[in-house]
């Protein structure tokens, strides 16, 4: 039997600007999933996509249909082992200054479904992100930015090209502890290709006029208890010395909330040190409760 994912999103977008960016068939990295996709590349009809996890799959335009706002692709050689992989995307207009989009993978074998559905619930949150109020982002110049807010903040999934923005956060984050300093950049590149490649995580970082200023880091997981429903732990949490006050840690802080909700977790803990009474008042600003008392212990310390 055939398998099939449906996603579907309610968007803050007039549907002809939601198609323009779907009907783009070589820009996915750039107007549609940013992050989720890091490349595209337009082979004739086909395109290459890379993505995050650094799997590249190559897919065929099938039919781009502009009045009924469908477009139609397949994939070969798919890096999840299908034998076959059709899939639509489809975009409707609800309203003046709304729209729904409808994305459907059919796929065999049926025994990827669970997989499949984790991976496009992730494309699917980042094509929201980046859809929602795109009207409002197109200039004179017709150039659609991926921004997300009024303030200028792009959060999106890290890649592989970040590695070095982020080692130069975390030694932020690290100050004067010698225990706390990153890895090194060989060691570092295995390190996030291990990170990106695991469902469970998100590790997002935030990106103002070209500059990643912003990381925190997202683990979901399982769990017996509470109805068999996944928690989450949020860790790494640093904005550059020069970018805060500016609404980037409150950005990727909602960012990385709104996806362990949409992953149906019925909790989000983190833990910060009992002297940072800053970090504390910003927590606390963003809905979250000081509820418990946290322990610890380092391994790599006398």
């Amino acid at each position: 039997m055939v398998g099939s994912v449906r996603k579907e999103l309610a968007l803050n977008a007039k549907a002809e600007d939601v198609w323009d960016a779907v009907r783009d068939f070589g820009s996915l990295h750039t107007r549609l999933v940013p992050g989720f996709v890091t490349d595209t590349r337009l082979d004739g009809q086909d395109r290459i996509v890379t993505f995050f996890t650094g799997t590249v799959q190559r897919e065929p335009l099938v039919e781009l249909d502009d009045r009924a706002r469908r477009l139609v692709y397949c994939a070969v050689d798919s890096p999840m082992g299908a034998t076959h992989y059709n899939a639509s995307v489809q975009v409707f207009s609800d309203g003046e200054d709304s729209s729904r989009l409808v994305w459907v993978v059919d796929f065999l074998p049926d025994a990827l479904a669970d997989s499949l559905d984790a991976v496009m619930d992730r494309g699917a949150q980042t094509m929201k992100q980046t859809l929602d109020g795109i009207g409002a982002s197109i200039g004179a110049s017709g150039i659609v930015s991926t921004r997300t807010d009024t303030s200028g903040i792009l959060i999106r999934g890290a890649t592989q090209s970040d590695l070095g923005s982020l080692l130069a956060l975390y030694e932020e984050l690290a100050g004067a502890k010698i225990t706390a300093a990153p890895s090194g950049e060989g060691e570092g590149r295995a390190v996030l290709a291990e990170i990106l490649a695991d469902p469970s995580r998100e590790l997002a970082v935030a990106v103002v006029d070209g500059q990643l200023v912003g990381t925190a880091d997202l683990l979901v997981v399982a769990n017996l208890t509470h109805r068999g429903e996944p928690w989450a732990i949020v860790e790494n949490v640093v904005v550059s010395a020069l970018a805060r006050r500016r609404g980037v840690g409150k950005a990727l802080m909602e960012h990385l909330l709104a996806d362990a909700r949409a992953r149906g977790c019925f909790k989000v803990q983190l833990l910060s040190g009992k002297h940072r009474a800053e970090a504390h008042a910003f927590y606390r600003s963003i809905g979250l409760s000081a509820v418990a008392e946290g322990f610890k212990i380092y391994f790599d310390e006398p």
